[in-house]
């Protein structure tokens, strides 16, 4: 049973299914090597000609899609006209890249990405932007760097987190369906806990508030919007709320040009 909801929460099928040989020739398509060997697909996207970036940026992004998927559905090449070189990884098991995708051995696909922009570029400050289930691959990142005392080298700066959640449990919580699973067997809730992590309200301890930036739609059918507000009253991070749906807000060119505005210094506007 529980491998059947994990299938079900993660839909990695269908990021295989979308990614095919024509973007694997793709210029800015690229393998980064693991700490365990693993080789994960990624496109880089860079700013155009010469130009020096203005910032790094590793964009995770949410279950049942790949890099591709991500780049075409949203508008994350707002960021690229500005001059940030942006990231976007496939982790183990999603679309080309090698292995079975496992909560705590997808942080080392997250550090690989650090290390690369850290060895290729010379970053010394790279952000993060998250979209669903990327969030909380995020915020188990940060949980583990804090855990392993690895310093400020692989720690994001900013994060940016867009339809967030509290815990994976939490969500599938909102199902009607995963309720009464739940309600005819007592001990499935613990059991997914401890399978799939991703307890963001948890792995978010250690980061301060005034770093996260928490995006999200209020027509949201996937995950409510209460998880941001909660999210944003724990730890005191900034919440802007908009008329989206789950999928349809990282079309949102205000989101973006919000996201840029932050990393560069400006005021970020909140709706509550």
């Amino acid at each position: 049973m529980i491998p059947s909801l994990k299938r079900m929460v993660l839909n990695i099928s269908d990021s295989k299914r979308n990614f095919g040989d024509h973007q694997k020739r793709l210029d800015h398509n690229i393998y980064i090597a693991t700490k365990d060997s693993k080789k994960i697909g990624a496109y880089l996207l860079e700013p155009e000609g010469d130009r020096i970036p203005e910032g790094f940026i590793v964009a995770l992004h949410g279950k049942g899609c790949s890099r591709e998927d991500y780049v075409s559905s949203s508008k994350v090449d707002i960021l690229v006209s500005k001059g940030y070189c942006v990231l976007i990884p496939d982790y183990r098991g999603f679309a080309d890249s090698e292995g079975e995708f496992d909560v705590s051995m997808v942080n080392l696909d997250v550090m690989a990405c650090f290390e690369y922009l850290i060895s290729r570029f010379n970053a010394e400050e790279v952000h993060m932007v998250g979209h669903s289930l990327g969030t909380g691959i995020m915020a188990e990142y940060c949980g583990y760097i804090e855990k392993n005392s690895l310093g400020t080298r692989y720690r994001p700066q900013k994060m940016f987190m867009i339809s967030a959640f509290t815990s994976i449990t939490d969500v599938a919580m909102e199902s009607v369906a995963c309720r009464i699973i739940s309600f005819l067997f007592p001990w499935i809730k613990e059991k997914l806990s401890k399978e799939m992590g991703y307890d963001t309200l948890k792995n978010m301890e250690h980061v301060n508030g005034e770093d996260i930036f928490l995006y999200h739609g209020m027509k949201d059918d996937i995950i409510p919007y209460h998880h941001s507000i909660m999210l944003s009253k724990k730890y005191g991070a900034k919440v802007r709320l908009s008329d989206h749906g789950h999928g349809n807000i990282l079309r949102d060119e205000e989101l973006w040009n919000d996201i840029h505005l932050n990393i560069s210094g400006s005021s970020y506007k909140s709706k509550m």
